[in-house]
C-alpha cells in the first residue's frame, strides 16, 4: 500500500513541501516543466539543487509578476480568481480549502467576517502557486495514504509577535505540535494549510519499505536553516495496537497481583497499575485480544472493559466499550485472535 509521509520536525512551509515533493522525483527536471505547463496566471516555477550539511535537497523558487505585489484582493475576488484556474477538479478544491482555511483563521484573529478582510494580491498567488504544485505531485505519486509527523513550529519572538504565529496557531488546532529545537518561525501559516489539507493522521513514521526519499531545503546566508523531508513507499502490514482500561477497585492486593502475572503470561506487551483512578491500563497486539478479554471477564467484578483499537493499516482510531454479553469473536473491535496464544513473560 503506497504511503507518503510528511516528515516536519523541523517545521513546515509551502516552499519546503514543493521542494521535497519535487526533490522526490529521478526527473525533476522534467517535474517542474509540467508544473510550469500548467499555466498558473503569473506564477513561474524554478528550482536549484542545494547540498548543505551533507545533504542533497532542492530549493523551489517562485515568481510571481512585480505589478501584483501592491494589489489586494478580497475572498469572493479570491474565490474568483480560483475557479478561472487551467486546473483539474481535485487541485481547485485543494487551493479553494487552503485559501479558506487562511481566511478563516485570520478572520478569527482579527475577530471580523472573513468577506471584510483584504489580503495581498502577490501573497493569494503564492498560496495558490504552493498547493497547486503539491496537490499535483501527489497526485503524480498517488499513495494510497498520506501521514505527517508532530509539527514543529519554532520558538520565540517574530517581529513583534511570539512564535508561532496567531493565524498559524489558529490554523495548528487540533493538530500534534512542538516547539523542536530551532528558534523562530519555523512553520508558516501557508504550509500548516496545505499540510492540514492532504495529511490524514499524524505522529511517528508507521513502517515503509522505503522506495524514494525527498528533501526540501531552505538556507539562509548560505547555511541551512531548515529542511523538510518526504518519504514515499510501500506500508506494510503491522499488528493492530489494543489498549485495554479495566476498573479493578473491587480486587484486593492478592487479586490484583495475580491478575498482572497471567496478563504478563499471556503475551501483554505493557501493564500500567494507577492507583489513583484503582484502574489497570493494557497494551496488547490485536491477536491477543480474545484471550485477554475473555480472561478478564472471568472475573465476576468486572463488567465493562474501555478499549482503544489502532490500525497501522489505515492508520485510524477506535474507541468502544465492550460487555461481558459481547461476542469477542465478531470484529466488534478489530480481527481477534488467529493463532494460538504462547507465554511470553515480560
Amino acid at each position: 500500500m503506497q504511503t507518503l509521509y510528511l516528515d516536519c520536525a523541523m517545521g513546515v512551509t509551502g516552499e519546503l513541501l514543493v521542494s521535497s515533493l519535487l526533490d522526490c522525483f529521478d526527473d525533476s527536471r522534467e517535474v517542474l516543466d509540467e508544473l510550469n505547463a500548467l499555466d498558473l496566471p503569473s506564477i513561474c516555477y524554478s528550482a536549484k539543487t542545494l547540498v548543505k550539511a551533507g545533504i542533497h535537497g532542492t530549493m523551489i523558487e517562485i515568481g510571481v509578476e512585480a505589478g501584483e505585489c501592491a494589489k489586494v484582493v478580497d475572498l469572493n475576488q479570491i474565490h474568483q480568481m480560483i475557479n478561472s484556474l487551467p486546473l483539474e477538479q481535485d487541485l481547485l478544491e485543494l487551493i479553494a480549502n487552503v485559501e479558506n482555511m487562511i481566511a478563516d483563521a485570520q478572520s478569527r484573529v482579527a475577530r471580523c467576517d472573513p468577506y471584510e478582510l483584504e489580503f495581498n494580491k502577490a501573497g493569494v498567488l503564492y498560496t495558490i502557486a504552493e498547493t497547486a504544485a503539491v496537490g499535483y505531485m501527489i497526485n503524480l505519486l498517488e499513495p494510497v495514504h498520506t501521514f505527517s509527523s508532530a509539527v514543529a513550529t519554532g520558538y520565540g519572538v517574530q517581529g513583534n509577535l511570539p512564535v508561532p504565529s496567531p493565524v498559524t496557531a489558529c490554523i495548528l488546532d487540533d493538530l500534534p505540535i512542538q516547539s523542536g529545537k530551532l528558534e523562530g518561525e519555523m512553520t508558516s501559516f501557508t504550509g500548516a494549510a496545505i499540510l492540514k489539507s492532504v495529511a490524514e493522521d499524524y505522529g511517528p513514521m508507521p513502517i515503509i519499505k522505503v522506495k524514494r526519499i525527498g528533501y526540501g531545503l531552505r538556507d539562509v546566508d548560505g547555511r541551512m536553516y531548515t529542511c523538510l523531508r518526504s518519504v514515499f513507499g510501500d506500508l506494510l502490514d503491522q499488528e493492530d495496537t489494543i489498549y485495554i482500561h479495566v476498573n479493578v477497585d473491587e480486587f484486593n492486593n492478592n487479586d490484583l497481583g495475580f491478575t498482572v502475572e497471567q496478563l504478563k503470561d499471556l503475551g501483554c506487551e505493557e501493564i500500567t497499575y494507577i492507583q489513583s483512578e484503582q484502574c489497570l491500563n493494557v497494551k496488547l497486539s490485536s491477536r491477543l485480544f480474545k484471550v485477554v478479554a475473555s480472561y478478564l471477564f472471568e472475573n465476576e467484578s468486572i463488567k465493562t472493559l474501555r478499549v482503544k483499537s489502532y490500525s497501522y493499516q489505515n492508520h485510524k482510531k477506535k474507541v468502544s466499550t465492550i460487555s461481558r454479553d459481547d461476542d469477542l469473536g465478531t470484529d466488534l473491535l478489530i480481527a481477534s485472535c488467529k493463532k494460538d496464544v504462547k507465554t511470553i513473560i515480560l
